[in-house]
């Protein structure tokens, strides 16, 4: 639960960020920054598709309470969809959001982190990944300064 209503409070404010801010153009990024946002954006669907091979099976097993596992994975995929946009904010807000699952899944439960980390491990730390991921693809393509060949500079 703590996950979804982070992750739906970063789907809102990268959401806002990029439209509110000129939009961002990933065709200047090298092609090294473009291969860690197009890695993190493919750990990102990894993501979705594992809360929603577990929804769709609850839901086909009879459990209707399986939707509930659907409702991370459209979280995500607004997610993915904000950060194509906007990759250093999003990697800010991922590593805030990993940090803040990871904490809430080790601490929420009774016995502590050596009982559940593997909870932690699955919910946490696929953001810190992907956070870490957006931030490099991002410092990458701001070391170069000129506009790649057969791009206009306006």
């Amino acid at each position: 639960m703590v996950m979804a209503a982070l992750a739906a409070a970063a789907a809102v404010v990268l959401l806002a960020f990029g439209f509110l801010r000129g939009r961002y153009e990933p065709a200047l990024l090298d092609r090294r920054a473009r291969w860690l946002l197009r890695a993190a954006l493919a750990l990102m669907a990894a993501f979705a598709g594992f809360w929603a091979f577990f929804g769709i099976g609850e839901v086909a097993g009879g459990d209707r309470s399986g939707v509930m596992h659907l409702v991370p994975a459209v979280i995500i995929v607004l997610l993915m969809l904000a950060v194509r946009r906007r990759p250093l904010e999003g990697g800010i807000v991922f590593l805030v959001i990993g940090t803040l699952v990871t904490i809430s899944a080790l601490g929420a439960y009774r016995g502590g982190w050596p009982r559940y980390i593997g909870v932690a491990l699955v919910t946490g730390v696929p953001f810190l990944a992907v956070g870490a991921l957006l931030l490099a693809a991002t410092a990458t393509g701001a070391k170069r300064k000129t506009p790649p060949a057969g791009t206009v500079d306006q």
